[in-house]
C-alpha cells in the first residue's frame, strides 16, 4: 500500500519561492513509481490519457492537456515548504477566500499554519492552490476535481445536456409565458452559463454532429438555371424563349440560303450565329444551406466570445476548445464555400421542417437565435463559479428521469412549462403541493390517477399527505389512485455511495448504496400513511429491493442504480412501478 504524492513547485512573478506537496489521506494500491514532468514530481502516481474515477490523485488527459487531477469525497494533505524565510505566508488563498464555507474544514492551526487537510466533498471541477507570501499572491497552481461516481467526461456532459434540452422544452412551447418574453440575440448577457449548458447538449454526438454529418452526405440542392453563348450549330434545343431574344437582338442575324426546315417566314431567311443556350446545374447555394452556415458561424463566434469571458484557467476551458475545433471543422467543408451569407430565414421551407438533418439545425438555430435568458436559479446556483456541486445537480437530473419514466408509462406528454415558477425571467422548479402533476390514464383496462411531486412535505398537521411522526420531505412522490384508495411510492437522490472508509473507497468499482440512505427509506416508508415503499437513487452499480415478505414485491425498501446515458437503468425502474400497478390490481 502507497501514499500518492505530487510535490508542485509555487512560483511568484515567475520565481520559485518554494514547493507545495498534495499527498492522498489514505495509502492505495496503486503501484510505486516516480516521475517528473513540467518540473513536477509525481510519486505513485499514473500518467494516463483516460480519466478514471478510482485513483485519488492522476495526471490526466484533460483537452490534450495533462493536468494535476483530484477526486471528490477524498481526503488530502496539504503542506508549503518555502525556499527562504518570510515574514507572513497564508497557503490556499483562494480556496480559503472563495470556498472555505463549502468544503471541509482545512484544519490549519497556528502551529502548523503551513499544513491543511482539505476534502473536496461532492463538489467537482477547476480551482487553484496558491499562496500568499507577504501579502502578495503567487502564481496559480491549476488543478481539476472529478466525480468518483459518474464518469467525468461523459455522463457529467450528458446529465448537464439534458438538463439543458428541458430548458429548450420551456422556451419553445408556444403556450409557455417564458416563449412571449424572449428577445433575439441583440440582448446584451450578464451571466453565461446557459449558452454553456446550450453548447453541451449541441455538441453531443447524436445532436450536431451527427446533423452535420448527415447533411453533407445529402447535401439539399437546387437546380440553378444560365446561359451560355454558343454558335447556332451547336444549339440543342430552341424554344420560344430563345426566338424572342432572337427578334429582341437582331444584331446577331446573318443571311443564309439555307435556314432550318422549320423557320418562320417573317424572319426573311435571316438566322443568329449565335444564341444563349440554356443549361441546369446544381447548386449548395439555397436559403437552407445559407441558415446552416449562418447558424455555425454563430456558434464559432459565441464560443469564441464565451472563450474570452471565462478565464484561461476556468473550468469551460477545454471544453469550449473542443468545440470551436469541431465547428472549424464543419466551415472549412468545400461545399459550404459555394454558400453565400444568409439574407432571410425562409421559416416556411418544407426542407427545414422535414428533411433529416435540416429540420434538427433549424431547432438548434431556434434555440440559439431566440437568445434566452431566463435564470433557472437552481441551475445558476449549482454553476456558480468553477465548481458544481453534483449532489444537487444530480437530484435536479433525477427528477426529469422520472418524469420521463411516467410519461411511459402513462402515455403522456409532460409540458416542461408547468414544472416551472416563472416570474419575468426566473424561473425555479415548483415544489411541495405546487409542483403537483396529476395525470388520468388506463392501465390494463383499469382506470388510474398518477400525481407526481417535488420535495412533497408530510406532517402530522396534513391528513392527505400524513406522517405520524416528524415531518418529513421525500425528493419524488408518486401517488396512486386506484380503486378509491391512496398509495404512495417515495424516491429520494442520493448522490454519494456506501459510507466505507475512503482508503478502500478507491478500489470500488462500482459503488454501492449507503446502508444509513436505507434506513432512511424505512423511515419514510414506516411513518408516512398509506406508503408502499420508499427507494434511493443514487450514481452506482448495484440495485437491491428489500421486500417485507418475500413473497411479494411490497411494502419494501431499496435502492436503484441510474446514471446518465445508461437507459437500462431507467427501464429498471419502469418496470418496477408496473409491477406495483400490477400488484394493486391484483390485489383489488
Amino acid at each position: 500500500m502507497n501514499r500518492q504524492k505530487v510535490v508542485v513547485p509555487v512560483t511568484l512573478k515567475n520565481e520559485i519561492i518554494g514547493h507545495l506537496s498534495v499527498i492522498s489521506f489514505y495509502p492505495t494500491n496503486c503501484s510505486s513509481n516516480y516521475f517528473m514532468e513540467d518540473i513536477k514530481e509525481f510519486f505513485n502516481v499514473i500518467k494516463s490519457d483516460e480519466i478514471d474515477n478510482e485513483s485519488p490523485i492522476l495526471y490526466g488527459n484533460l483537452g490534450n492537456n495533462h493536468q494535476l487531477m483530484l477526486l471528490e469525497e477524498t481526503k488530502y494533505q496539504i503542506s508549503f515548504e518555502p525556499l527562504v524565510e518570510y515574514e507572513k505566508i497564508r497557503i490556499l488563498t483562494t480556496i480559503r477566500d472563495n470556498y472555505e464555507d463549502v468544503f471541509e474544514p482545512l484544519n490549519i492551526t497556528s502551529e502548523n499554519p503551513l499544513k491543511a487537510n482539505i476534502n473536496f466533498k461532492s463538489f467537482a471541477g477547476k480551482s487553484f492552490f496558491d499562496v500568499s507570501i507577504d501579502n502578495i499572491n503567487s502564481d496559480l497552481i491549476p488543478f481539476e476535481v472529478r466525480s468518483k461516481k459518474i464518469n467525468y467526461m461523459n455522463e457529467y456532459v450528458e446529465m448537464v445536456a439534458e438538463l439543458s434540452n428541458v430548458m429548450s422544452g420551456i422556451l419553445f412551447k408556444p403556450k409557455s409565458p417564458l416563449f412571449q418574453n424572449f428577445e433575439q440575440n441583440n440582448i446584451p448577457k450578464n451571466t453565461y452559463y446557459e449558452y454553456y449548458m446550450f453548447l453541451e447538449y449541441l455538441f453531443l454526438d447524436e445532436n450536431l454532429p451527427y446533423a452535420y454529418e448527415y447533411i453533407r452526405k445529402n447535401i439539399f440542392v437546387n437546380l440553378r438555371k444560365y446561359l451560355e453563348t454558343v454558335p447556332t450549330a451547336f444549339a440543342n434545343n430552341i424554344g420560344s424563349s430563345i426566338l424572342v431574344n432572337i427578334v429582341n437582338n437582331p444584331k446577331d442575324l446573318i443571311k443564309t440560303n439555307k435556314p432550318p426546315q422549320i423557320w418562320p417566314e417573317n424572319m426573311r431567311n435571316y438566322v443568329p450565329n449565335n444564341i444563349e443556350q440554356p443549361y441546369f446545374e446544381e447548386s449548395v447555394d439555397t436559403p437552407e444551406n445559407r441558415l446552416v452556415k449562418y447558424f455555425l458561424v454563430s456558434i464559432e463566434e459565441i464560443i469564441e466570445k464565451l472563450l474570452v469571458e471565462f478565464k484561461e484557467n476556468s473550468y469551460f476551458n477545454d471544453r469550449l476548445q473542443l468545440f470551436k475545433t469541431m465547428v472549424s471543422d464543419y466551415l472549412s467543408d468545400q461545399w459550404l464555400m459555394d454558400v453565400n451569407k444568409l439574407e432571410k430565414v425562409p421559416m416556411n421551407s418544407q426542407v427545414l421542417q422535414k428533411k433529416e438533418g435540416y429540420r434538427d439545425i433549424f431547432k438548434y438555430y431556434l434555440n440559439y437565435e431566440f437568445g434566452f435568458k431566463p435564470e433557472w436559479n437552481e441551475i445558476e446556483d449549482i454553476f456558480n463559479g468553477n465548481e458544481r456541486k453534483l449532489s444537487e445537480l444530480y437530484e435536479i437530473w433525477c427528477y426529469f428521469k422520472l418524469l420521463k419514466i411516467i410519461e411511459e408509462i402513462t402515455n403522456y406528454n409532460i409540458y416542461y412549462e408547468d414544472l416551472f415558477q416563472i416570474e419575468n425571467k426566473n424561473i425555479n422548479l415548483k415544489q411541495g403541493q405546487n409542483s403537483k402533476i396529476e395525470l388520468y390514464f388506463e392501465y390494463k383496462g383499469k382506470n388510474i390517477i398518477l400525481k407526481f411531486f417535488y420535495n412533497l412535505t408530510f406532517s402530522k398537521n396534513n391528513y392527505q399527505y400524513y406522517s405520524y411522526s416528524l415531518q418529513l420531505r421525500p425528493d419524488y412522490v408518486i401517488e396512486i389512485n386506484f380503486n378509491d384508495k391512496t398509495h404512495f411510492i417515495l424516491f429520494d437522490a442520493k448522490y454519494k455511495s456506501k459510507g466505507i472508509p475512503n482508503e478502500d473507497l478507491f478500489n470500488k468499482k462500482d459503488h454501492i448504496y449507503k446502508f444509513e440512505d436505507v434506513y432512511k427509506m424505512h423511515t419514510y416508508k414506516d411513518a408516512i400513511k398509506n406508503s408502499l415503499g420508499a427507494y434511493v437513487l443514487y450514481p452506482g452499480g448495484e440495485a437491491v429491493i428489500f421486500p417485507e415478505n418475500q413473497n411479494n414485491l411490497i411494502p419494501s425498501v431499496g435502492a436503484f442504480n441510474l446514471k446518465p446515458g445508461n437507459n437500462l437503468k431507467e427501464n429498471k425502474i419502469e418496470d418496477f412501478i408496473r409491477d406495483i400497478l400490477d400488484w394493486l390490481i391484483k390485489e383489488s
